[in-house]
């Protein structure tokens, strides 16, 4: 596989920070890092872009970082803030001469997000559910989906070669450590620093870390009560808090 470059378009939570009406520190703080829009990545293989997650501010991020067009789209689960914003992947599938966008989902998925934007299948996007590991048109890329649980409900981390993202979870199972053993790079969720019914919260995705042990670890999806200075200073070198607009290599 070629070298991966990793954008973090979003690392905030389904409110995004600043949050709406909140006087918090962190909703009132000037530094851009706690900025947060929600959360979704770009993945660039080569000149192969996957997006994982079009949420609510997709077209912001998509502007913000120049992305003018993408070949494939990862969607974790169809909570709101993951997939809000497919509608307007309509000026990327122009970009791309009119050719719908491959979009990947389990197959709950996939239904969901038809039965909600159903004027976008097909045209905006071309429909694929998945059952297990699965190429992206590239023999070269292999996606390997893991279940993850999301209180109630669950959502999908993904791994491509050495990286991983596990957005929101609160339980990994055997078959989700499998899929991570030997990763390098982890982006994983953590809400917050105490405890929630769907989120990792600090203690958990510390612990889920440190048994995975990747040689770097990525915290996103993060509520407006996390500081980015505050706990960055704390965290070893080898866990580093996302930002928006925050580039990996591998």
């Amino acid at each position: 596989m070629e070298r991966m470059h990793v954008t973090i378009l979003g690392c905030g939570s389904s409110d995004g920070v600043p949050q709406i009406g909140c006087k918090c520190t962190v909703c009132n703080s000037t530094n851009p890092k706690n900025n947060r829009t929600r959360a979704s990545i770009l993945l660039e293989i080569d000149k192969f872009k996957i997006l994982i997650d079009a949420g609510p501010d997709i077209r912001l991020q998509a502007l913000r970082e120049q992305i003018i067009t993408i070949d494939a789209v990862l969607i974790t689960h169809a909570h709101f803030d993951h997939i809000g914003g497919i509608g307007d992947l309509r000026a990327i599938m122009f970009n791309r001469g009119i050719k719908a966008i491959p979009m990947f989902a389990d197959n709950a998925t996939n239904k969901l997000v038809k039965n909600t934007f159903g004027y976008a299948f097909p045209g905006i996007l071309e429909s694929n559910a998945f059952f297990g590991e699965f190429s992206l048109l590239s023999p070269n890329i292999t996606v390997i989906p893991f279940k993850q649980k999301h209180g109630k409900f669950f959502s999908y981390g993904f791994r491509i070669g050495d990286f991983a993202y596990s957005t929101d979870v609160n339980e990994l199972d055997e078959n989700a450590y499998r899929a991570l053993e030997g990763v390098k790079v982890w982006i994983i969720d953590c809400l917050e620093y105490h405890t929630s019914p769907t989120h990792f919260c600090l203690d958990d995705t510390i612990r889920e870390i440190y048994k995975i042990n990747p040689a770097e670890a990525i915290i996103t999806h993060m509520g407006h009560n996390i500081d980015y200075e505050l706990l960055s200073s704390i965290l070893p070198s080898n866990i580093r808090l996302a930002y928006d607009g925050m580039k990996i290599n591998l």
